[in-house]
């Protein structure tokens, strides 16, 4: 439709200001969409009662664009650039100045081929990224450091309809990552990481209630060598009820990046791969036609989980978290609407079995928001968690 503008601002605590605009559209094939955004805050010192405080400045830009040709194929672009700003603290012992900055430059190109009456979309991507890390340490080891890191790779995705409402997804995807770290001036090797992989699902509409996915994919990382994942996953809704039952369980692998193996304060070149397996299963009532509740379980297992702790990455042995989350969303007006959810967690280390750093146990979010006009929402948001551990 015609040009769109939004703007939104925010304010807070410790001198903390957000603001985003945007404008979006679509005329005669052509479609765009482009956004600004801005952040920052003074912060606040990690050392109690310390001097210095720790701030942050956030900038960027992203857009995308696209132009239809016919029916059948469509091409667009995408990108942006990324520019943050952050001070942080040598160690957790000192209250010093220190400063990281953060630039980065992504964009994306695909053409989507949509064929045999619109049953089958071909989709193909070719990506790209440049990102640069420096770090500002006037009393750490490494007083100056960087990292540059390139990533760029191409996929190919089908998505073939069958019998109506089924769908067969595949496709195939490559990716290469190139880094290279300098310390106090000295500039290091470079370093490469090349990714293949393959993957596959099908959605299966059993009845009109009843859905089943099964998807698998394998990669072969180099370094690590190849490692197969697959989900499995049921939904099912009792329409006179307003009811839906869903589940899943499946398995994951993660090969630490070039940074978390490589950076000159943080890496560890003795990761190994991350794997995991786990399932979920929950319930999805409707009451009424303003209210509804859900509730849900979740168990993962990790082998190697890749973990910062100390002063860096490292593995960790074996890891679990299990957990439980409730919701609830009312709507009393048809211009108001409210929510809450609860999420209890255990996040253990399997080693030691002490609670994960940075995962709490209890947490809780309610929002509201208010449709004053149909161009003004106003809205508000509360989150509340209890104490987790830091061992950074």
């Amino acid at each position: 439709g015609p040009a769109k503008i939004t703007a939104m601002t925010e304010a807070g605590s410790y001198q903390t200001f957000r603001q985003q605009a945007g404008i979006s559209g679509a005329q005669d094939g052509f479609d765009y969409a482009l956004t600004a955004a801005h952040s920052q805050t003074k912060g606040f010192s990690r050392i109690y009662a310390g001097p210095e405080k720790d701030g942050a400045e956030q900038a960027s830009i992203t857009g995308r664009g696209g132009y239809r040709f016919n029916e059948t194929f469509r091409l667009g672009v995408s990108g942006g650039y990324q520019h943050l700003e952050s001070d942080f603290d040598p160690s957790a012992t000192r209250d010093g100045p220190a400063v990281a900055t953060s630039k980065k430059l992504f964009g994306r190109v695909d053409g989507t081929a949509t064929l045999l009456d619109g049953r089958f979309e071909n989709i193909l991507s070719l990506t790209a990224s440049d990102t640069d890390r420096d770090y500002d340490e006037p009393l750490g080891f490494y007083r100056t450091s960087r990292y540059e890191g390139q990533t760029y790779g191409a996929e190919y995705q089908g998505n073939l309809t069958l019998f109506g409402q089924d769908v067969l997804t595949g496709g195939l995807s490559t990716r290469t990552d190139k880094a290279r770290t300098t310390t106090n001036g000295k500039a290091g090797p470079r370093f490469s990481q090349d990714t293949n992989s393959v993957f596959g699902q099908y959605k299966w509409k059993a009845t009109e209630a009843f859905t089943v996915t099964l998807g698998g994919r394998y990669d072969d990382v180099e370094s690590f060598g190849g490692k197969g994942t697959y989900r499995l996953t049921g939904a099912y809704r009792i329409a006179s009820t307003g009811t839906t039952l869903r589940a899943s369980y499946g398995t994951g692998a993660k090969a630490p990046t070039l940074f978390q193996r490589f950076d000159p304060l943080y890496g560890n070149r003795a990761l190994d791969l991350e794997t995991n397996k786990g399932f979920d299963a929950g319930i999805e009532q409707e009451i009424g036609k303003t209210l509804t509740v859900s509730a849900g379980v979740f168990h993962t297992r990790y082998r190697n989980l890749i973990q910062y702790q100390g002063l860096g990455y490292t593995n960790i042995g074996r890891a679990t978290m299990r957990g439980a989350e409730f919701g609830v969303t009312w709507k009393p007006l048809s211009d108001l609407s409210l929510a809450a959810n609860y999420t209890y967690l255990e996040a253990e280390d399997g080693s030691t079995d002490q609670r994960l750093p940075r995962r709490p146990k209890h947490t809780v979010n309610l929002t509201a928001d208010y449709a004053v006009t149909e161009k003004w929402q106003v809205g508000g948001a509360m989150r509340f968690v209890t104490e987790q551990n830091d061992n950074s």
